[in-house]
């Protein structure tokens, strides 16, 4: 439904996503599946990336809207964990494992507005 649905973007720059999706990320955060795979020591469960990628199959296949929720800020984790210095590791890892703050795609092509519209 989701898909079908999509977000809506109000005049003061709020978004209300569509119905069922805030407590449907909420059951994600929860759940803990958004830090997976991220090290123990900012907050994770130090899973096997194989079983994080294994769950995003799932959950795309389920939901492929409501999945990039999680799935940005897990491609935005993967780059700290590998390029991120002590400091933006410390500070903004656990965060984003705990689902508190989220990754985002930001499209700087000046096709970007044509191209993300299909």
């Amino acid at each position: 439904m989701g898909d079908r649905q999509g977000c809506k973007r109000h005049d003061d720059g709020s978004v209300t996503t569509p119905p069922g999706f805030r407590e449907a990320y909420q059951a994600i955060v929860e759940g803990g599946w958004i830090g997976l795979s991220v090290p123990e020591e900012y907050g994770g469960q130090g899973l096997p990336y194989t079983l994080s990628a294994l769950t995003n199959e799932f959950a795309s296949s389920a939901n492929m809207s409501l999945a990039m929720y999680s799935g940005l800020t897990q491609g935005a984790l993967a780059a700290l964990l590998r390029h991120g210095s002590d400091e933006q590791k410390r500070v903004y890892i656990p965060k984003m494992a705990s689902g508190a703050w989220a990754g985002t795609m930001n499209l700087t092509s000046r096709n970007a507005a044509r191209i993300s519209a299909f």
